[in-house]
């Protein structure tokens, strides 16, 4: 690709050995290439690629127990994201944002983070139930979308039961309510069908929590 002088083309293969070196648990060689596609896809101004390569970084410094690493790259790559368009690609990051905030103890940024991601998806299925995205794409949203609804469930659970007041509890389910009351669609409920118990259950009676001393589902305590 060098000699052919496609730079743009270049950088993707870099990315791609980066994420190879990252299944193979050498995180130092996939920084390498992710740093050296981060470049070329800034120098021919490819802002999806760019993401990409800042998304990817992120990753690999959660891999190595970097959490500030991790969410300064993510916070760049979903501003990328966003500033290029690519709405899918900004709640994926939006997820593992909030999951790196949630694991460092900050609940309130992760809880931001994931209204942001749900608030994005449905864009996204919104494409994918007009059939605009073909099935590999279909069944990886799916997949992304429903631990993204179950990391948000455990933290919303969380926050609930620790809530100081009756009326912090309740403006913490309405606010619930308001961001999933659009995913209610048939789409969400083919998406959820195989997945997690506890997210269905948030979707689809998140007014059970109103009911004090309601048995929750099988798996949800």
């Amino acid at each position: 690709h060098r000699e052919t002088k496609d730079r743009r083309s270049e950088g993707i293969v870099l990315g791609s050995l980066g994420n190879s070196h990252r299944k193979l648990q050498q995180p130092v060689k996939a920084l390498a290439y992710f740093d050296l596609a981060l470049v070329i896809h800034r120098e021919t101004r490819d802002r999806h690629n760019e993401g990409i390569s800042l998304w990817n970084l992120g990753k690999v410094h959660a891999d190595l127990v970097d959490p500030q690493k991790a969410i300064a790259e993510y916070q760049m790559a979903v501003q990328v994201f966003r500033e290029a368009l690519s709405r899918r690609e900004e709640s994926w990051a939006l997820w593992d944002l909030g999951k790196t905030h949630y694991d460092q103890g900050s609940d309130v940024l992760a809880l931001g983070a994931f209204r942001q991601a749900l608030a994005g998806e449905r864009d996204v299925l919104a494409s994918v139930e007009r059939g605009l995205e073909d099935s590999a794409l279909r069944s990886l949203t799916a997949t992304v979308f429903r631990r993204g609804v179950a990391e948000y469930f455990e933290l919303f659970v969380k926050l609930f039961r620790n809530a100081a007041s009756s009326e912090e509890r309740e403006n913490l389910l309405r606010e619930a309510l308001d961001l999933v009351e659009g995913f209610r669609a048939r789409t969400l409920a083919g998406s959820l069908r195989a997945g997690d118990v506890r997210a269905r259950w948030l979707l689809v009676e998140p007014h059970a929590f109103r009911e004090e001393g309601r048995p929750a589902p099988n798996g949800t305590t």
